[in-house]
């Protein structure tokens, strides 16, 4: 065989289906590649850099460019350990190879037709697979070596056709009719910046996924992760005349367990995010005014909401597109809870998918502020609508630009729900795929509510390991959103798509499934749920085009009537809110009819909290408008920072949730395996554990009982009240 360099040498593999494949060994390393072609290049970076695992960082880049993982190249990545050496490398593509020359994708038959008109076997098709990824990679090779990596608008054309080959058809793409507006942070990016200079990425962006910060910063964003067990990280530090400041930083949720300590025998890890403000080809910035151009962080009171807030900022993006401002408009609240609307079509060409009925949203502008929640969709307006409840900080007192930064975290429903729904509506068909796939059993979280407000325990047993295949599959997790017309009955909902009713016909779900077992994760107190009735028939008060409008969703959200007298239904069911909370829906005919009808004493009881949607507003935590404070604070950045890099009480906060969420499980199990959800200590841990979870996001302290406390490890008595 023809070898790529001296001391290359090769092997041959048989596959299970009877293929021989050659692969190609590199002399020192013996890193094993696929296809002789990619060897070849391999060769000639191992040349220029004079060792191996310098070549394939490079190489590693080039691969990411031409949209390829380098494991398609290299076959031994995990057993030299080269998935981590390359982790790095494609995170710094991810991002800032905006615009890199695309393989041009090909949709391959078992057969093809070749160009005497003969057919082609498997083998000869996946042999002439393999010899087009290196030719593949050799013609991106040149063109970087000749022009570096080619930037947006200077791609090459698309090659023509070849005998032999079928291109894939797309479906044209919908033209979104919104106008964008040009990107108001340029002024912020560094003069010398290119996004295809790998030099220059490899000294100053490592943004893993497209976020709001990376763009306001771009050519200036460090992302830094690493584990805790080397010296404690600093606000500020300078590296090769750079200097970074802090702006981000947590603790993952798979924080492991124990006291938090910086040696080397714990393993947790810490993600920290630094913006480079100076140095050699960078304009100076002050990252402090730079924050305050964008909202009026200043006039937060508290640090730990700041965090919180800034958090939301790095979130990882499907989208990020600026418009005018004059696009968006602030709307009375009206129980809205964190929910705005959109306008249909709005989001056409976005690529959010075929059927967009909401998406979840941070919205950055400076006449604004910080709009974080959901958007559902509306027909009859020309702007997305806002409600108070949306705005998390309050809009900038320094600069009063017109343009506001749409970020879409995700939009809805979800695939899983979109199927859910295609299995119930007797009209479609679910992906077979999904079909025969096994479900996730019931959460034993959810069987202890069911059980504790008194359904038996053969029954939910029964339905629990019915409900791993999908045909018999009841309940759903489901998005909350606010009604956008408006009508719904106050105390019902309406949860949209059809199903098959007791005589086989198809009709709305509301209409086969009049009531409803509606929690939300986490639920722990018999507050945390409710019986609710679902809207099957147009109201009296609807207009026909307004039921046409709910009837128009697809399967997958559930939709609250706006309150009038009381507080809001989501307030009510385990504190929740339409910002982008899941709410766990039942529907099984058996057990929703055992907790609407049963006699026994147990279940009678349960059934009071259950149907009790008269609470008053002041009962509950709605959402309030956020205010200025009436003076600024000048060092919030810096108490922010204290406040990220204050990892022992992160930790601690962490790990007190677990414990008190099995404190409340362990208070209320009884010895015949069921529950007491009405027990005073395990409604007392049930409410610490509330607690907690807003600990990290509004501060303050845990209320929880004092002869409780001593169930609580010592490195968390700190954070209880």
């Amino acid at each position: 065989c023809d070898r790529p360099g001296l001391g290359w040498t090769f092997q041959r593999e048989k596959f299970r289906s009877g293929v021989i494949c050659t692969r190609w060994l590199s002399p020192e390393h013996q890193i094993k590649f696929k296809f002789r072609g990619a060897a070849k290049k391999f060769e000639q970076l191992r040349q220029q850099h004079g060792d191996e695992f310098a070549a394939l960082k490079v190489f590693a880049k080039i691969a990411i460019a031409n949209r390829r993982k380098i494991s398609y190249y290299v076959a031994n990545t995990k057993q030299y350990k080269l998935d981590s050496l390359t982790q790095r490398n494609v995170n710094l593509c991810r991002t800032d190879l905006k615009q890199p020359i695309r393989a041009w994708s090909r949709k391959r038959k078992t057969s093809v037709l070749c160009n005497g008109g003969h057919k082609k076997s498997k083998l000869a098709a996946s042999n002439e697979k393999s010899f087009q990824g290196g030719r593949a990679l050799e013609k991106l090779w040149s063109k970087t070596q000749s022009k570096g990596v080619q930037s947006k608008g200077t791609e090459e054309k698309r090659p023509p056709k070849r005998a032999g080959s079928t291109f894939k058809k797309s479906k044209p793409c919908k033209q979104s009719r919104i106008q964008t507006v040009e990107d108001p942070f340029k002024a912020v990016v560094p003069s010398s910046y290119d996004d295809n200079d790998p030099q220059y990425v490899r000294k100053r962006v490592t943004s893993v996924k497209p976020s709001f910060l990376g763009t306001v910063f771009k050519g200036r964003v460090l992302f830094v992760e690493d584990a805790l067990n080397k010296t404690p990280p600093q606000k500020i530090f300078v590296e090769e005349g750079v200097r970074y400041e802090l702006i981000s930083a947590k603790v993952p949720r798979k924080a492991k367990g124990g006291r938090f300590s910086f040696d080397n025998k714990n393993n947790n890890e810490i993600k920290l995010l630094y913006v480079a403000t100076q140095g050699p080809g960078l304009k100076k910035i002050c990252l402090f005014k730079e924050m305050e151009k964008l909202c009026a962080f200043s006039s937060m009171k508290s640090s730990s909401k700041i965090v919180a807030r800034l958090d939301h900022l790095q979130a990882e993006a499907k989208k990020i597109e600026h418009i005018s401002a004059d696009l968006i408009e602030i709307i009375e609240d009206r129980g809205h809870e964190g929910c705005g609307y959109f306008p249909d079509s709005f989001f056409d060409g976005w690529g959010l998918g075929t059927h967009c009925d909401s998406v979840q949203v941070r919205i950055v502008a400076p006449r604004l502020g910080l709009i974080k929640g959901m958007l559902c969709k509306k027909g009859g307006i020309a702007k997305i609508q806002i409600p108070d409840s949306m705005i998390k900080v309050p809009p900038s007192e320094v600069c009063d630009h017109d343009y506001a930064t749409v970020i879409v975290k995700n939009s809805f429903p979800s695939d899983e729900n979109v199927c859910l729904g295609s299995s119930l509506d007797p009209n479609k068909n679910a992906r077979n795929s999904w079909k025969e796939g096994e479900k996730k059993k019931l959460s034993d979280m959810y069987c202890r509510m069911l059980l504790g407000f008194g359904v038996p325990k053969n029954l939910l047993k029964n339905y629990k390991s019915r409900s791993i295949t999908a045909t018999s599959v009841k309940h759903g997790h489901l998005k909350g959103l606010a009604d956008p017309t408006g009508k719904i009955p106050e105390g019902k909902c309406f949860i949209p798509g059809y199903a098959k009713n007791t005589n086989g016909r198809r009709e709305l779900f509301g209409k086969c499934f009049p009531k409803v077992y509606v929690s939300r994760s986490p639920c722990l107190a018999p507050s945390d749920a409710k019986l609710l009735s679902v809207v099957g028939t147009k109201p009296p008060t609807m207009s026909a085009n307004e039921w046409d409008e709910l009837c128009s969703f697809e399967f997958g959200s559930i939709i609250f009537g706006h309150p009038e007298k009381y507080a809001p239904l989501p307030c009510m069911i385990a504190d929740g809110d339409l910002d982008g909370d899941d709410y766990f829906v039942m529907w099984d005919e058996k057990i929703v009819g055992h907790l609407s009808s049963a006699r026994d004493k147990h279940t009678k009881n349960a059934r009071k909290d259950l149907l009790n949607i008269e609470i008053p507003r002041s009962a509950c935590n709605a959402h309030k408008k956020t205010r200025r404070s009436k003076c600024s604070d000048p060092k919030w950045l810096s108490k922010a920072q204290d406040h990220m890099l204050d990892f022992e009480r992160q930790h601690a906060g962490k790990n007190i949730v677990g414990k008190l969420y099995r404190l409340c499980f362990d208070a209320s199990k009884r010895e015949d395996g069921t529950y007491d959800i009405y027990d005073e200590d395990a409604r007392a841990y049930a409410k610490a554990y509330n607690d907690s979870l807003d600990l990290q996001k509004h501060g303050g302290k845990i209320n929880l009982p004092k002869h409780l406390h001593e169930n609580i490890p010592a490195g968390c008595q700190s954070l209880l009240g």
